[in-house]
């Protein structure tokens, strides 16, 4: 792909050199991108921030959220009447609600 005008081969950058298991974390503010990928390969993402607590925080999260909702549970936590479980979703659940329109 030559997003910029050159390949990825030629792209200035610092490489990365990572084996099948390794966790790498950074920031999604900076550019970044996988040349020479094999296919097939496993790919996991994660998200972290901290719990909004305003308006301006929400609107933040959801300018980067693509699904148009903060999280679905599976069904198994949602129907779960365990209070353990309960209290991890349904925060979650309510902040879905507050986020409703945003997008």
């Amino acid at each position: 792909m030559e997003t910029y005008g050159i390949s990825g081969r030629d792209m200035p950058g610092y490489a990365l050199e990572s084996d099948p298991g390794d966790i790498v974390f950074f920031s999604q503010k900076i550019y970044h991108g996988v040349y020479g990928a094999q296919s097939g390969r496993r790919f996991l993402k994660l998200r972290f921030v901290a719990w909004p607590e305003t308006n301006e925080q929400i609107a933040s999260l959801m300018r980067y959220n693509n699904r148009g909702h903060i999280y679905r549970p599976d069904d198994a936590f949602l129907n779960s009447d365990r209070p353990r479980i309960r209290a991890m979703v349904d925060p979650l659940l309510e902040l879905d609600k507050r986020t409703k329109g945003w997008m």
